[in-house]
């Protein structure tokens, strides 16, 4: 085992998780506004509450948004990594 690292800030300025949920529309599409994506950024979408009969997709990510698409009306939510 190596030395140990220095002890961390406790703040974590590259994961911010989203902490409400949201809905899919009837069409299974939701553009989300969040200003901590960029065009870098990985998101990860899980359903919440139920399970759900399509696997979620982000799409179209771009600084300060990005497309999520699954299964109609169902809700979600998500973290960003940058």
């Amino acid at each position: 085992m190596g030395p140990q690292g220095p002890a961390g800030t406790g703040e974590d300025k590259t994961t911010f998780p989203n902490h409400h949920s949201w809905q899919f529309s009837d069409r299974g599409r939701r553009p989300v506004r969040d200003a901590h994506v960029t065009a870098n950024s990985v998101i990860i979408v899980q359903y919440v509450g139920h399970r759900a009969s399509r696997p979620i997709t982000v799409r179209q990510v771009r600084d300060g948004h990005f497309l999520a698409i699954g299964s109609p009306r169902r809700h979600f939510k998500y973290v960003v990594f940058n």
